[in-house]
């Protein structure tokens, strides 16, 4: 299972969707990047397109070593651009 040096990424727990591992190497957290969006948008009022440049800016692009959590870009992978930025501020809240 996960080893004492994984990484959490704080304030984000209710973004991890489970542990990914790669031969030879510890098992890491793995962090859903659109769960990681949302909660920047509800918690901090975030619009999509700033929650994405702060996670990318902040939270994606950054190495504190071995333990580094692991950032899965799922469902809203396909589509990054200003149209889809703009739909994702439109939508209604499920």
């Amino acid at each position: 299972m996960l080893d004492k040096d994984s990484m959490k990424i704080d304030g984000f727990d209710d973004a991890i969707i489970g542990y990914g591992e790669q031969y030879t190497k510890q098992p890491l957290l793995v962090y859903s990047y659109s769960r990681i969006c949302k909660i920047l948008r509800e918690r901090d009022d975030m619009t999509w397109e700033e929650a994405d440049d702060f996670a990318q800016f902040n939270i994606v692009n950054v190495w504190v070593g071995k333990g580094t959590p692991m950032i899965l870009y799922n469902e809203y992978w396909e589509g990054w651009n200003d149209k889809f930025w703009e739909e994702m501020d439109n939508r209604e809240e499920i």
